[in-house]
């Protein structure tokens, strides 16, 4: 459950005739509202559930000594129950001082009463004040009325990634071993974050040199900038979702130039991919096909029946590997950007 005992910041209805369901806007609580805002969001996105612990580690690792970041919830003004959220932060990974990345929630039961517009109404307002020049959210396309929503406030379609899913039965591992042989005979070893904590004192900031030079040459919405190695230690070492025996390294003696990560799901017998990457010197040599046969046959071997990833539609060399493996795309993510003039 929400709570409700802290003053509402204002009770927006009253002076808009228009509006169907009168809310009460409040900020959110980290003490209390973690379980109830983790229930919006997963009711509205039921395929791709979260946790809560899950959250409150992201909520915990913004550096708000950098970074700027709020949050609301919009409770039914009649029954004081939760009904939408709205929120914008910076994005540690492509700062800017004046863009956001931001989102407007309102459970599928409470939709088409007017609470969206008034949510917006509250973040367009604060986008204002901070003297925000771009806001940036990202909204699925089979839902429609969501495009519909942000497109009617000024936001435009920016670029897209699939969704995708691998049914790990699928792929003979064994029909594509030469692939592991390729990297091999060129001396390039695959490792795990687990052996390489204990070998190299070195392997936290050398991964985090390679995860900054990947992100240079990954499509991104914006230009990529390096987050706090403070922020990146804690991603790697205290995340929920860690599986450091499923974090695999590819070394070329003591140089690190690939890495592909598996990370626990919320949905029961899936894995989640995270970022697999190569160091721009070692591209097309085979090391991002062997790094994804390993978490192929981490998942395999550990019980899982599927991997879930996402693609950007512009990163063709990713795509064209996991679509080879049997990664079956679903309907994209759309990132949307709307400018502030100031």
């Amino acid at each position: 459950m929400i709570s409700t005992g802290s003053r509402p910041l204002t009770a927006y209805g009253s002076r808009m005739a228009d509006m169907k369901t009168q809310i009460i806007l409040r900020p959110f609580d980290p003490a209390s509202d973690f379980r109830g805002w983790v229930e919006l969001r997963n009711a509205i996105y039921p395929h791709n559930p979260v946790s809560v612990e899950s959250v409150r580690f992201h909520w915990d690792t913004l550096d708000q000594r950098r970074f700027h970041r709020e949050r609301h919830l919009a409770l039914d003004h009649a029954a004081a129950r939760l009904v939408g959220s709205a929120g914008f932060s910076h994005e540690p990974e492509m700062f800017h001082p004046d863009k956001y990345v931001c989102h407007v929630y309102v459970h599928p039961d409470s939709q088409g009463r007017g609470i969206g517009t008034q949510l917006w109404e509250w973040l367009q307002g604060r986008l204002r004040d901070r003297g925000a020049v771009l806001a940036r959210c990202g909204v699925w396309e089979n839902h429609p009325h969501a495009v519909a929503f942000a497109a009617h406030r000024g936001f435009r379609e920016k670029r897209r990634a699939w969704q995708s899913i691998l049914e790990v039965h699928n792929v003979d591992l064994g029909g594509l071993a030469y692939r592991w042989d390729r990297v091999a005979t060129q001396g390039i070893v695959l490792t795990t974050l687990t052996d390489e904590l204990e070998r190299d004192a070195e392997c936290l900031p050398k991964l985090y040199t390679l995860s900054n030079e990947a992100l240079r040459h990954t499509p991104l919405p914006d230009v990529p900038t390096d987050p706090p190695y403070e922020m990146f230690y804690q991603w790697i070492m205290e995340s929920p979702r860690r599986l450091p025996q499923a974090f695999f390294i590819a070394a070329d003696g003591a140089r690190y130039v690939g890495v592909s990560f598996l990370e626990k799901g919320d949905e029961e017998g899936t894995i989640l991919q995270g970022l697999t990457a190569t160091d721009p010197e070692y591209m097309r040599r085979g090391i991002a096909w062997a790094l994804k046969l390993n978490t192929v046959k981490y998942a395999q071997e550990n019980g899982y029946k599927r991997i879930k990833t996402w693609n950007d539609t512009e990163n063709q060399p990713m795509l064209s590997i996991n679509l080879r493996l049997g990664f079956q795309p679903l309907p994209a993510t759309i990132t949307m950007e709307r400018e502030f003039e100031r």
